[in-house]
């Protein structure tokens, strides 16, 4: 009996050492999609069919708020400690005055569609980002004011450096910009399949944006210019979020999650114990972190996603496939390494699973993909030495 104890603690003491990102128990399967933080201790989390969480003691436990709707709510934001704003499909905005223990309708404009981003720039000063525009409040939400934005496209984040200027990250057909407010300059990333669906100032003139296919960018300049830092690596980051100038993380399809600590120049995946896509990131201080996603997905690190004791290595592209595009069948080809096998996974942008195979001691793997629809996908290789993902065109 002391012997069976002792291996438990044993095991127990190991998954603890090597975790970085802990599963939370949220007591729901709807997507969540946003998170945010009044302090240390209170938090709140927003999803599908009007799903509101908030935790008061660091994310032990959640409980379940009413929100008196039934609409997908794709983003949460507090000015202050007691007054919270969440928006979501079919252009409605909650506003709580309690810490997010009560919440009522703000605005509801059915016809501006979905509402995709809150976030204020100062306290009494909230801004809300839709397809084309983009609403603000100037006195708590009493009054939205509506504007045209530059292309009639989805602005899908916005982030603030200072209480006078903001960024919005968007995608035109497969393009991403950043709109720039006030003053409403746009700046259009080259290339395709750039669309950007999170942005992030960590300081007044330093700031970074991701989106699909692995695209992430940054300015150096307070957004006068935009570098590419890295694209086409396949999979698609949702969120991003920065601690400081040069430490920051992604979030994405897949449970993936990455961290940086230069600026974006390398990026260190970071094992989160799940293959639920990720929909957002929040971090309250340099250690503690919060993810949320699919299937009531909440994450937690108390160590910066860190793996104690794990040297973690900056992944590098090793497999090839052939043809892409494809019709019928993907040749998958490892490069020097040798895999005694791997588990290939499709899905379609949305980070929905599509197909997958396990594949044993080859040095080639074959893939049939004649029941998949045409149009862009992400191929996933796992193998024993991590994870790598590939943008794969299927005709």
């Amino acid at each position: 009996m002391k012997r069976t104890l002792l291996m438990i603690c044993f095991v127990l003491i190991s998954v603890a050492s090597f975790s970085q990102w802990i599963q939370q128990t949220s007591h729901t399967t709807k997507k969540l999609r946003s998170v945010c933080f009044i302090n240390e201790n209170t938090g709140l989390v927003v999803g599908d069919v009007g799903t509101i969480l908030k935790t008061t003691d660091g994310g032990t436990v959640w409980t379940t708020i009413s929100s008196g709707t039934t609409k997908n709510l794709n983003s949460v934001d507090f000015p202050k400690a007691d007054t919270g704003f969440a928006a979501g499909d079919s252009g409605i905005i909650l506003k709580t005055m309690d810490g997010g223990s009560t919440w009522t309708t703000s605005y509801s404009a059915p016809g501006l569609g979905a509402f995709y981003s809150v976030k204020s720039q100062k306290e009494n000063k909230v801004w809300v980002t839709a397809t084309g525009a983009l609403l603000k409040t100037l006195n708590w939400g009493a009054t939205w004011y509506v504007q045209t934005a530059g292309v009639p496209a989805p602005y899908y984040a916005v982030s603030f450096p200072d209480t006078t200027t903001g960024f919005v990250a968007g995608v035109a057909g497969n393009q991403g910009f950043i709109y720039k407010i006030p003053g409403g300059t746009m700046t259009f990333l080259p290339g395709s399949n750039t669309g950007l669906y999170s942005v992030f100032f960590p300081d007044d003139t330093t700031g970074y944006a991701a989106g699909m296919f692995g695209t992430v960018v940054s300015t150096t300049n307070a957004g006068n210019t935009w570098n590419i830092l890295q694209h086409d690596s396949g999979t698609c980051y949702y969120a991003i979020f920065f601690t400081g100038k040069n430490t920051g993380y992604l979030a994405g399809a897949n449970g993936l999650i990455k961290k940086t600590t230069n600026g974006g120049s390398s990026w260190n995946v970071s094992p989160s114990s799940t293959s639920e896509e990720l929909r957002a990131i929040y971090f309250v201080n340099a250690d503690t972190g919060y993810a949320v996603g699919g299937n009531g997905t909440i994450l937690k690190t108390n160590n910066g996603g860190v793996i104690s004791g794990v040297d973690m290595k900056p992944t590098e592209p090793v497999f090839m496939i052939y043809p892409n595009p494809a019709h019928d069948k993907i040749h998958i080809v490892p490069g020097n390494r040798t895999y005694a096998g791997c588990r290939l996974t499709i899905t379609n942008m949305l980070g929905e699973q599509e197909a997958t195979k396990e594949c044993h001691d080859q040095s080639a793997y074959e893939f049939d993909v004649t029941s998949i629809p045409e149009g862009l996908h992400v191929l996933k290789i796992q193998t024993e030495h991590g994870v790598e993902y590939k943008k794969l065109v299927l005709k």
